[in-house]
């Protein structure tokens, strides 16, 4: 199943990007009306206004009117919010500096606030709040100008107490052709009431909708394959534009309170869609493979709106030349960057016990030609009687005396049958519980237990669990804390091996927030072959000033890490995958909107968690290093620490094995290195060095009572591993040294 299609960007749509800055936009972009309860039949009433900077000035102030079926309606005027009419982010790729904002050519957009007061003079069902405004942005493809119009909807006379839903995201944004974009519109609400989100049509009046140009429509304003989709219950749209357009649409939350409809607003919106050189996909150069697996319920081989992506394989692209793979991502897409000529999609199952898959292989044909955009769809099917289940424990932060420690537990019926058990995590007896989401079934220290039932396939369920760690000397720097968990029924379980998941987790002092973390440093020689997955775990905060629209995490995987195995396990967030050449994987979080610490600190973190295994080439003497860069909406990007898995044969460096932790720096170094380590004296100490097979490659005596710290000079030696070992008089220190 796929469709095919050329970038052909019409020329109605090449004039609007191509004439005239004041032909580009003159008047309203996007904008919606809320209000807050302040006194009995007395409301704060906001405009939310957006402006594009390439037209007009936004109004010095906004007329406001407000009318019933009851009668007694009337207008209001907002005066501008003090600091408003600042730029706004459109896209990750958007540049503020080059936009029509500051100067530039450009995309931009300003938000600008009116606020005042308005009083009703009685109760009614239906009062409306509504701002008209001549004329829309003229350089839209998918209306003719028309009038701009947007209306929000009060019941004060069942429900006299009541704010509206007010919009999360901005109402402007930018997306990429051939870029799958995820857009939320969540609203929140601060009286708890149920959110209903449904696409609507623009109104030029209270009595008129928008005429759209075809093939646009009020449910398809985007020319988009796959089409807007949009879930009532969450707000996140979902679209892949496939040609260069400015949109306009609309999305109308619905406000109930014990099932009776009590508000609306109406969020009329606009989209631009680039064909910009910082897009995901550059499409001037380049072909792309769309694809998506999904679990086929009724075995019809489309993709139905009730059936959910799968995830657990990977994606295979070849030509006569070439081969590559990609990661299935959230909902089950992939995407393939691939040249000019015939290209072959494949799916490859983890496990073909559990599910077959339909069709074996996709052709696409791009000839010569580049910027095209193919559609593949892969339909898999269960096979039932296999009952699997498979737990992750996710350090999402490390132990830190003193502190508060983060666990995360991820259960999923990765298996085809429906389940009823529990999952059991004991924890270190050190640690205390603070508190878990959600509330655990029972508890005796230090066993939590959670109850599930009629736990169906591809389902998955998160547990966190929040710890305090004593501070010293109860618990100290390179102390393990050991803690695991079980999810049951395990008899049954037809691969009970991903049963049980456990961590020996090091006590460590400070730590960035923004780090990369594998579950093995060391895999000994008696384990090679090593034919297990590696557990990766990125985690990331926002530690900045204000919300994070975008987070982009850029992930470099070692050479000796076969790409087929690549197996995203869980992710705190939405996000898509792509895989790059030069085994570069992107993790895309569009639209997370992630609060800065300083406003949530619980819910600024996130994270994403792969597993991916060694090649069968992974021997005595190989490093496995890998290091993460996270980018932060406009900012440069955040590097990660360097985590490795070496393959190391047994020595005698294993009486070492429990000494205290050294702090090294830099490292990995290229030359000098600085040493230290909490209570270390550094009279009569002794140093030494030792190669991956541990000879003893440098050693050196040290009598310095007064110092806290030692250089030591190591650009002799070569590239790789080294086990640094200090023998003071208070006892032993270690680290690990990576020479560049």
């Amino acid at each position: 199943m796929k469709t095919s299609q050329r970038f052909i960007v019409l020329l109605f749509i090449a004039f609007a990007f191509f004439a005239s800055d004041n032909a580009r936009a003159s008047h309203a972009t996007a904008g919606y009306i809320t209000y807050t309860y302040l006194s009995p039949s007395t409301y704060e009433v906001i405009l939310t206004f957006y402006r594009d900077c390439a037209g007009v000035l936004a109004p010095a102030s906004a007329s406001i009117s407000y009318n019933s079926s009851c009668g007694g309606g009337g207008t209001v005027v907002l005066l501008p919010v003090p600091g408003t009419g600042q730029q706004i982010p459109l896209s990750p790729f958007t540049v503020p500096a080059n936009t029509a904002c500051m100067g530039g050519t450009g995309y931009g957009a300003e938000e600008w606030k009116y606020s005042g007061i308005v009083v009703l003079p009685i109760a009614c069902s239906d009062w409306t709040f509504s701002y008209s405004l001549c004329c829309r942005n003229p350089s839209n493809t998918t209306v003719g100008t028309g009038n701009f119009y947007i209306e929000t909807m009060l019941n004060n006379l069942n429900v006299p107490i009541n704010n509206s839903p007010v919009p999360f995201s901005h109402a402007v944004a930018e997306f990429c052709v051939g870029d799958p974009a995820i857009w939320n519109q969540n609203s929140t609400d601060v009286d708890g009431d149920s959110l209903v989100y449904s696409l609507v049509c623009p109104k030029t009046d209270s009595n008129s909708s928008v005429v759209y140009n075809p093939p646009y429509s009020c449910t398809n304003p985007i020319i988009a394959s796959p089409q807007v989709s949009l879930n009532p219950i969450s707000g996140q749209m979902a679209f892949l534009p496939t040609v260069q357009q400015i949109s306009i649409l609309a999305v109308k939350v619905d406000e109930y309170r014990g099932g009776v409809l009590i508000g609306s607003v109406v969020n009329s919106m606009q989209v631009y869609v680039s064909a910009n050189n910082l897009c995901l996909f550059n499409i001037g150069s380049n072909n792309l493979i769309v694809g998506k697996t999904f679990i086929d319920g009724n075995q019809n081989g489309v993709c139905d709106s009730n059936e959910t992506g799968f995830t657990s394989g990977v994606a295979n692209f070849t030509n006569q030349a070439n081969s590559f793979n990609s990661g299935l991502g959230f909902g089950g897409l992939f995407f393939g960057i691939v040249d000019t000529g015939s290209w072959t999609s494949s799916i490859d199952l983890f496990n073909t016990n559990y599910f077959s898959v339909s069709p074996d292989s996709i052709i696409s044909n791009f000839g010569s030609q580049t910027g095209l955009i193919d559609t593949v769809n892969f339909a898999v099917q269960m096979i039932p009687g296999n009952p699997d289940l498979s737990i992750e424990l996710l350090p999402l932060t490390p132990p830190v005396p003193g502190f508060n420690l983060w666990y995360g537990l991820v259960a999923t019926n990765i298996g085809t049958d429906t389940i009823t058990g529990d999952v059991q995590f004991t924890h270190d007896s050190l640690l205390t519980i603070n508190s878990t989401t959600p509330l655990y079934d029972s508890y005796t220290n230090p066993v939590v237990t959670w109850n599930f039932t009629d736990f169906a396939p591809f389902q998955t369920q998160t547990y966190t669990i929040w710890f305090s760690v004593p501070a010293p000397p109860i618990v100290n720097l390179g102390d393990k804390l050991n803690s695991s968990v079980i999810i049951n029924p395990v008899a049954t379980d037809v691969d009970p091996s991903n049963n049980i998941d456990s961590i020996n987790h090091e006590v460590i002092g400070a730590y960035d927030p923004n780090d990369k973390w594998v579950n093995r440093e060391t895999i000994l020689s008696n384990a090679l072959p090593y034919t297990d997955h590696l557990d990766y775990l990125i985690r990331f905060q926002n530690t900045g000033t204000d919300t994070a629209h975008t987070v982009i995490i850029r992930d470099t995987l070692d050479g000796q890490l076969d790409q087929s195995t690549f197996n995203i396990k869980h992710a705190s967030h939405d996000y898509k995958v792509i895989t790059r050449s030069n085994n570069v994987i992107e993790f895309h979080f569009d639209n997370i909107l992630l609060p800065d610490s300083n406003v949530n600190e619980a819910a600024s973190h996130g994270y994403i968690a792969y597993k991916i295994k060694p090649k069968s080439s992974f021997g005595i003497g190989n490093v496995i290093t890998n290091a993460a860069a996270i980018y932060f909406d406009y900012n440069l990007p955040i590097i990660t620490n360097t985590v490795l898995t070496e393959a190391v044969l047994f020595t005698n460096l294993g009486e070492h094995s429990n000494a205290t932790p050294l702090t090294v720096y830099p490292n990995p170094t290229n030359g000098k290195i600085t040493i230290s380590a909490e209570g270390l004296n550094w009279e009569k100490a002794n140093i030494s060095v030792y190669d991956i097979l541990g000879k003893q490659v440098m050693q050196l005596n040290v009598n310095k009572p007064h110092l806290n710290k030692y250089s030591l000079d190591i650009s002799a030696l070569a590239k790789g591993v080294y086990n640094l070992v200090v023998e003071g008089k208070e006892g032993n220190y270690s680290a690990r040294v990576i020479i560049e």
